[in-house]
């Protein structure tokens, strides 16, 4: 009963953690959020997407091509709520929740001990990784839900086979293909890993029970067969992977340039066979996996990326990082059933290391071992320390809990407001309340995907969306940025003078957040009230000044 009680306080601590001032951090949405946002609203409002598709299984969005799980996922809560920053992010909070559960219950039947299970819980349900990832609209948060739910269901079924098991776990992995790319890759290797391991060790029972595990995800994934060999399916990868990155090219060239300055004859063939592209992509990706599976990442660095981690401090608390290495050290030596945990493990960084440095979206399929395992090394150590030693590490837990929530929901949504998006929420309000002011709103280049920020937050009807967006030629990368929505809305590459300029432009207001000679109409600044974040200028107004000081022609000449 205790035991019971401590659960349902531990998921009453989740909500809290995912769900509490949740319109104060993170400060605003990423563009990503507001473009799944968006495209959900459309599917609500007409069943076709941005780009006039009726209910597609890609979403091109901005030439990433977005799976469809989240938005699918967003439309009911849109429907119920409106469109706006809480309710696309319902479904991530929601998966928040299940991965605590799913944790809890996958240590459970891994262990045969609830209060361990409950250890592992709690860790998932207040360190900073998996509470972050909560409270933004997150595909990968989604898919580590349905991912989570799949290992403990086929840890079950491995320990007594059913078919329910089978089925159940067959199709949540194959809602993983609908949901982030990285686990595509991981779901599809870690099956294939399993069946060349059971029947390299003949244990046909299990080997039976995976390839069925296997038929059913194939069965799920029918309706994506047709596209997941289209360039599409693969194009965010393309855009962000250490393949096409043009810097590994300029790395090898130097490295042999410089091998032919100092010799010209014999060293140029050695260095050839030592500085290409794949010794360089193959170092690259040993040094991103290393630094994505070592503790100092984990518990120390965190992610580079403001919006996904707060600056100081780890994906995890750095005082359970002895029991992180404890408990991985005693897992691996004391219990036998391990494969599944070890194959998924080891396999969940590769998507982000084929990429660039750690990074916790693409390696967000890593937190229900890194609990698994911090939960048995506290569990294990409560065993063997004294009362003083537990006292002290309960005491430095508290103090680092309590100093990093300060952090996060005080200092990081007002200090690093802007991390996730350049454009504030603000802006909104001036669009919104100036439409019968101004003819048209024209947005400078330098602020970036300023019309999913406008289609968003002004709740543009998808239908007349739709048919008013004018788009530019895809981009070497394969990204399409809208140019023009409409006669009110241009997003484009001239500059303040050019806009003031041609004669075209009027009732127009600039809104850029570059510094420009002329005195902005309006100025909307940082949370501290020092940095300048966006600027406007009244077209109409900057030209009558030049006319009443007869300069307008001078300056525009």
């Amino acid at each position: 009963m205790k035991l019971k009680l401590v659960l349902f306080a531990t998921l009453f601590l989740s909500i809290l953690t995912r769900t509490i001032w949740l319109k104060h951090t993170p400060a605003r949405l990423t563009t990503d959020e507001m473009s799944l946002g968006y495209n959900a609203y459309s599917i609500l409002k007409t069943g076709k997407d941005e780009w006039n598709k009726i209910l597609p299984l890609s979403f091109t969005a901005f030439g990433d091509y977005k799976l469809p799980a989240y938005i699918y996922a967003s439309v009911p809560f849109i429907g119920a709520f409106g469109l706006n920053p809480i309710s696309i992010k319902i479904p991530s909070i929601i998966s928040g929740l299940i991965i605590v559960m799913a944790i809890y219950l996958l240590v459970k039947q891994i262990s045969q001990k609830q209060t361990l299970a409950i250890i592992a819980a709690l860790i998932a349900a207040i360190n900073p990784w998996p509470v972050h990832l909560s409270r933004q609209a997150l595909e990968s948060n989604l898919a580590l839900a349905f991912f989570s739910l799949a290992i403990y269901l086929t840890q079950k079924a491995l320990k007594s086979p059913s078919k329910k098991l089978i089925i159940s776990a067959g199709i949540l992995f194959g809602l993983t293909f609908y949901s982030y790319i990285a686990y595509r890759f991981i779901t599809t290797v870690l099956i294939l890993c399993l069946i060349f391991y059971h029947f390299w060790e003949k244990n046909y029972k299990t080997l039976n029970l995976i390839k069925k595990i296997g038929l059913v995800i194939l069965i799920t994934i029918i309706p994506l067969l047709p596209q997941l060999f289209r360039f599409s399916n693969h194009a965010r990868f393309s855009q962000v992977s250490m393949f096409t990155d043009s810097g590994v090219v300029s790395e090898v060239i130097e490295d042999n340039n410089f091998c032919y300055l100092n010799n010209q004859s014999f060293l140029p063939k050695i260095c050839r066979l030592l500085f290409n592209k794949p010794s360089v992509w193959t170092f690259r990706f040993i040094k991103n996996y290393s630094q994505f599976i070592l503790p100092s990442f984990l518990f120390l660095e965190g992610d580079q990326s403001h919006y996904l981690n707060v600056p100081g401090f780890g994906a995890f608390f750095a005082f359970l990082l002895p029991f992180y290495i404890f408990g991985f050290y005693y897992f691996e030596s004391h219990y036998k059933q391990k494969n599944l945990v070890n194959f998924a493990f080891f396999l969940a960084p590769i998507p982000s290391a084929l990429v660039d440095s750690p990074q916790l979206v693409r390696g967000s399929a890593l937190i229900p071992f890194i609990c698994l395992f911090t939960a048995i090394g506290i569990y294990q150590s409560l065993k063997i320390l004294n009362h003083f030693i537990i006292f002290v590490i309960l005491t430095f837990g508290i103090f680092s809990i309590t100093h990093y929530y300060l952090q996060y929901f005080i200092i990081y949504p007002s200090q690093y407001d802007d991390v996730a998006s350049k454009i504030p929420p603000v802006l909104a309000e001036f669009l919104v309340n100036n439409q019968e002011i101004y003819d048209h709103f024209y947005f400078s280049y330098t602020i970036a995907n300023q019309h999913i920020f406008t289609a968003f937050y002004l709740r543009l009807d998808p239908a007349w969306y739709q048919q008013n967006v004018v788009r530019s030629q895809p981009d070497n990368l394969g990204f399409s940025h809208p140019t023009q929505i409409g006669n009110k809305f241009y997003f484009g590459w001239l500059q303040l003078k050019d806009v003031i300029c041609n004669p075209e432009f009027r009732k127009t207001a600039f809104i850029t957040n570059e510094s420009e000679p002329t005195s902005a109409t309006i100025t909307i600044k940082n949370f501290s009230k020092v940095h300048d974040q966006i600027k406007i200028y009244d077209i109409d107004q900057i030209r009558q000044q030049l006319n009443m000081n007869q300069s307008l022609e001078s300056y525009c000449n």
